[in-house]
């Protein structure tokens, strides 16, 4: 199998980008008082207080900022009758939390991307359906605008960075089943592109995580029958895909993120198992789980690394 990294790839990438060390799973509708937070060094889970005005909504979105807050967006009720536009930042290192300028559209299993002092708020769905609406905030200004729509409606599709410039989104539900495009989001000229490739499947609520400068892993999702195990990766310049060893256990609507030449996965399965992929040899090896504080998949969590 054709492997793309290599040290100086993973050198450039280590440097360039902000290593994270933990990560925050913020409850739901049904779940208000819970957020979770593992440290990756210590392999560990822990319970943290939900500060009073932070309301916690289902199938929000979040995000981690440079400065280690995280920044919280939109979400669904419990009885399925409100979407939200509320947006909030929690500082994890004193654990409190500043509402900020509300969405200008209301939306829930959306896409979000951090890029220079900007988060962008890609698709996802309203009360009348999915989106191809898009916005953005900034970060020094509290302030949200529109820009350009995506050419195809789409929710619960990741999102990723690319040498700082394009935002790519990748399959997602359209309304009326899974898509296996690709869009590229031109940040300079405020332009999304649907690229001539495509996913080798239509799937929705998969993750993509960058490991390199250039390197994307893939992880899972929901076909139009279930959940996948499934696991590749897409070179970005190439555009060229390559299966790797499927996960051990299928999952969507979960978590990926990367630390210390692995991927680590948690949510999206009803095992609670969470599990980590070594990015140079591709092996699965378990990690704790968060059982021991709530029996629940997590999909309809948010979730950030910072």
């Amino acid at each position: 199998m054709v492997q793309f990294s290599n040290r100086n790839t993973y050198k450039y990438f280590n440097n360039k980008f902000k290593p994270c060390s933990k990560i925050y799973f913020f409850g739901d509708s049904n779940n208000q008082d819970l957020i979770l937070h593992y440290d990756f060094y210590k392999d560990l889970w822990s319970k943290k207080e939900v500060p009073k005005n932070l309301v916690l909504q289902s199938y929000s979105v979040a995000i981690g900022l440079n400065d280690g807050c995280i920044l919280i967006t939109g979400g669904l009720n419990s009885s399925f009758t409100n979407v939200s536009g509320q947006v909030y930042m929690y500082n994890t290192d004193n654990e409190t939390c500043t509402e900020k300028a509300s969405l200008m559209q209301s939306r829930y299993t959306h896409s979000l991307a951090h890029q220079s002092n900007y988060v962008y708020a890609i698709g996802g769905r309203s009360i009348n359906g999915v989106l191809d609406l898009c916005e953005r905030y900034s970060i020094n200004l509290n302030r949200w605008e529109k820009i350009a729509k995506l050419n195809q409606k789409r929710c619960t599709s990741p999102a990723v960075v690319f040498e700082d410039s394009y935002i790519y989104v990748f399959g997602g539900y359209e309304g009326s089943g899974r898509i296996d495009t690709i869009e590229q989001y031109d940040v300079t000229n405020d332009h999304w592109t649907v690229l001539p490739i495509k996913f080798p499947l239509s799937i929705e609520a998969e993750t993509a995580t960058l490991i390199s400068a250039n390197e994307v892993v893939i992880l899972g999702g929901h076909d139009n029958s279930a959940g996948t195990k499934d696991a590749m990766i897409l070179n970005m310049e190439t555009l060229q895909f390559i299966k790797l060893a499927p996960m051990p256990f299928a999952r969507f609507l979960h978590s990926a993120c990367y630390f210390n030449n692995h991927i680590y996965v948690f949510g999206g399965v009803d095992n609670c198992s969470c599990q980590k992929m070594n990015v140079n040899d591709y092996q699965w090896t378990p990690v704790a789980s968060y059982k021991d504080f709530i029996n629940y998949n997590l999909q309809t969590f948010s979730s950030s690394s910072v």
